[in-house]
């Protein structure tokens, strides 16, 4: 354990108002780094046990942490499988505040190619029928280009 870099953790996390877990789980990887060779190897199983969360949760917080620019992960191969991931902190963050990215992924884009519409049934009162489509058996609509809508 590097008291210099839990002690860096907990400074950075105040100074750009990290949310706490995030923050958590920066301290728990912090816990793991080495102070005289700067290694850091804790596996995601490793962190969730730590902190109690999933390992997807750790997974997603992670990313959030690098896109932040608080910790960068260099993916290690163990022979033919990944091995746990070498986490190298003492990051500079990429802004003066905690930048949190909030993507729904059930609300449409309009911005995104291939955008998902939003599902309403063809039968709905306040629809106005502006799909020049052939209605389907289970209320499918399929519109010119074969694309089936509810």
């Amino acid at each position: 354990m590097s008291i210099r870099a839990v002690l860096w953790a907990r400074d950075v996390c105040a100074r750009i108002n990290v949310p706490p877990a995030e923050r958590l789980l920066l301290l728990a990887i912090a816990t793991y780094h080495h102070d005289k060779t700067g290694d850091c190897f804790p596996s995601y199983e490793t962190l969730a046990e730590a902190t109690g969360w999933k390992k997807r949760a750790v997974i997603l917080m992670a990313n959030r942490l690098e896109e932040n620019g608080l910790i960068i992960r260099q993916k290690r191969r163990v022979g033919s499988h990944q091995g746990s991931n070498h986490i190298v902190l003492f990051g500079r963050p990429v802004a003066s505040k905690w930048q949190a990215v909030r993507v729904h992924k059930k609300a449409p884009c309009e911005s995104a190619p291939g955008c998902t519409l939003t599902r309403v049934h063809r039968d709905a009162p306040d629809r106005e029928d502006t799909t020049k489509g052939i209605p389907q058996a289970g209320g499918l609509v399929v519109l010119e280009g074969g694309r089936k809508h509810a």
